[in-house]
């Protein structure tokens, strides 16, 4: 479950050719490649694509502003009928141009209403989106990224999410798709190497049999804290922490075998 919604805005949009940003450059010019193509996705967003929302969806109780915060998030203000400490009133549109979206396919979904009121939300929606398998690497790099991160620097709010994500892809049959295309795994590293560098993630080390899914022990209890927190957004089974921990420790060394 989740109370955000991550959306790729195709960088053609915003007037780059579809191989562009994956020219060779140097860091310091990918680096200003990077910051540019962000800081444009932020203009288009406020100038253009807000005041779309606004306009298609003015006859709904819905309100639109910019995340004030992170100037790439739409959030959609909706009236709430109950009260929750860990879900905001906000639906959050994190929508980035710097995201990969292949291998991509196409679904049905529909919503989790319409299991209790299946006569009233007949309608399925045809949605174009990437596939599990590449959902499962990049979670598993999410997690590298946070196993590596320092001591000194607190992990975000929030992550407890991507753990028990990772979880549920490793028992599911989207687990040996994944684990059948390490080429998957080399790319989506090469992608956040290149557009998201940071030299603690040691994103190299997933490529050579390294990635770490699971953070030291200290982490433990601000992971399980935010899980704890996050308790109402799970349908059906609520697994225990230390379930998640132990299934992960073990996907961890079926992928680096």
């Amino acid at each position: 479950m989740s109370y955000d919604i991550d959306l790729i805005l195709d960088w053609r949009v915003l007037g780059y050719e579809e191989r562009e940003p994956w020219l060779e450059r140097s860091n310091t010019k990918q680096d200003k490649f990077n910051k540019e193509v962000n800081e444009k996705t932020e203009e288009f967003l406020k100038d253009e694509f807000l005041k779309v929302l606004e306009q298609d969806l003015k006859n709904f109780d819905f309100e639109f502003s910019i995340d004030t915060i992170n100037p790439q998030t739409i959030l959609c203000k909706y009236p709430k009928i109950f009260e929750s400490n860990y879900l905001t009133q906000n639906i959050r549109l994190e929508i980035g141009s710097l995201a990969a979206w292949t291998p991509a396919i196409r679904v049905k979904i529909s919503p989790i209403i319409s299991e209790a009121y299946p006569n009233v939300f007949k309608e399925k929606t045809n949605i174009r989106t990437v596939s599990a398998e590449r959902t499962f690497w990049e979670k598993a790099t999410i997690l590298h990224h946070e196993a590596n991160r320092p001591e000194s620097s607190s992990m975000p709010h929030r992550y407890a999410r991507h753990f028990y994500d990772l979880y549920k892809i490793a028992n599911s049959d989207f687990k040996n798709k994944a684990l059948e295309d390490k080429e998957l795994l080399k790319k989506v590293t090469e992608f956040k190497m290149k557009f998201y560098p940071r030299k603690w993630a040691r994103y190299e080390d997933a490529l050579i049999g390294k990635l770490k899914l699971v953070p030291r022990e200290y982490r433990f209890s601000e992971i399980e804290k935010d899980y704890k927190a996050m308790s109402e957004m799970i349908y059906g089974e609520y697994p225990k922490f230390e379930e998640i921990i132990k299934v992960l420790q073990e996907l961890e060394k079926e992928i680096n075998k």
